[in-house]
């Protein structure tokens, strides 16, 4: 029995002291955020991107064949209509021709259904007894089927003759021979590329732009565009169209600039460069990702407004939302309440509760708490 005791009193001990030690402090929780609406991140700053063609296709015959003519090289310009390939014609010249045949001999028997139908309606309105009216029938029916045969027949000398003109290749657009993927004297099949052409008189510039400048975007005037190949010519530019969707990874949105081809020297597809512009517009609308947010209740907004069909943030009648605001000298956040309005493709617009240059928490805002200490995700920037 003195050996149990002295066990129990020597686990009892360490518990005791255990309970004596202070517990560590909790290390301050990493967070995703974003600097809304942030001028500074726009007004003079570059953002790399690449250059791509407006228009590109590789073009393709739609039936198959013998490809006796491909008279284009790689670096020839194209004017739209110009001959880019030829197949063999001769099996589909075949076809066209048996199919104006059917045609011809449906035409005859249609006026030979119709000239006997006119003769027995005249016969019957002259004697009534001498023509029946079941043959008078029979007769219009005849009329009829030669007809639906000719519709059915014309169709099918159009597709023959379509397909006839498919033999030829023509460019669709004005553009440059970038690519041959078949020669001369090649079978070929159809939907398999023969070149690659590529309309240059546009160019369009690709940029990544962060989350939070994304809704800055619309509003920006006085687009330049400089390509490292050319490192002295800023080209003008102006906004073709913002993508709706974020890279999962580096949180960044596609915007498509375009540009006229410069005086003095070719942009070419794939070209790096960087461009910039000027946030010129009177008031800045400010756009949070709608992870942002969240109810006074704790609920999720995206499934509230989701399961209510609602593309208006403002008409839900789930109560206030909020948003975690973050101290940039103290690293702590605090609940913000907003007023939020219509729901777009970039997120959902804050009318009231932030201003520009704010920081809020953009993921993970159900685990935080009042005053709780974070560290800003090294996406931050972007």
């Amino acid at each position: 029995m003195k050996r149990p005791m002295a066990t129990i009193l020597m686990l009892s001990m360490l518990l005791t002291s255990c309970g004596k030690t202070p517990a560590p402090a909790s290390e301050p929780r990493l967070v995703r955020a974003m600097k809304v609406a942030d001028l500074g991140q726009l007004e003079g700053q570059w953002l790399p991107g690449q250059a791509k063609a407006t228009r590109e296709v590789e073009l393709s015959f739609r039936v198959g064949g013998r490809m006796i003519s491909r008279p284009v090289l790689v670096g020839d310009e194209l004017e739209k209509g110009d001959l880019v390939a030829r197949i063999d014609p001769t099996d589909y010249r075949v076809v066209v021709r048996n199919a104006e045949g059917r045609v011809d001999e449906a035409t005859a028997n249609l006026r030979a259904a119709q000239a006997d139908y006119d003769r027995l309606v005249r016969a019957r309105r002259q004697d009534p007894g001498a023509v029946s009216a079941t043959a008078v029938d029979r007769a219009l029916e005849e009329r009829d089927r030669a007809q639906a045969n000719i519709k059915s027949l014309a169709a099918d000398l159009a597709d023959a003759r379509n397909r006839l003109g498919y033999t030829e290749l023509r460019a669709p657009f004005a553009g440059t021979v970038v690519a041959r993927y078949a020669e001369a004297y090649e079978d070929v099949r159809p939907n398999q590329p023969i070149i690659r052409l590529v309309d240059k008189s546009a160019i369009e510039f690709v940029v990544n732009v962060p989350e939070n400048i994304i809704g800055l975007i619309p509003e920006v005037t006085d687009i330049q565009v400089l390509f490292d190949a050319f490192p002295s010519a800023a080209i003008p530019a102006r906004l073709k169209e913002i993508g709706t969707e974020a890279s999962a990874t580096t949180r960044t949105y596609p915007v498509n600039l375009i540009m006229d081809q410069p005086d003095g020297f070719t942009v070419q597809p794939g070209m790096a460069g960087r461009a910039t512009g000027k946030h010129v517009a009177d008031t800045v609308t400010i756009v949070v990702p709608l992870s942002s947010l969240f109810t006074g209740a704790g609920d999720n907004p995206a499934e509230a407004f989701e399961a209510r069909g609602l593309t208006d943030a403002a008409a839900s009648a789930g109560g206030p939302m909020f948003v975690w605001s973050i101290d940039e000298q103290a690293l702590e956040v605090r609940r913000r309440r907003v007023q939020i309005g219509a729901i777009g493709a970039r997120g959902v617009q804050v009318i009231k509760g932030l201003a520009p240059g704010d920081w809020i928490a953009t993921a993970g805002v159900h685990y935080l708490r009042e005053g709780q200490k974070v560290r800003i995700s090294q996406a931050r920037e972007g």
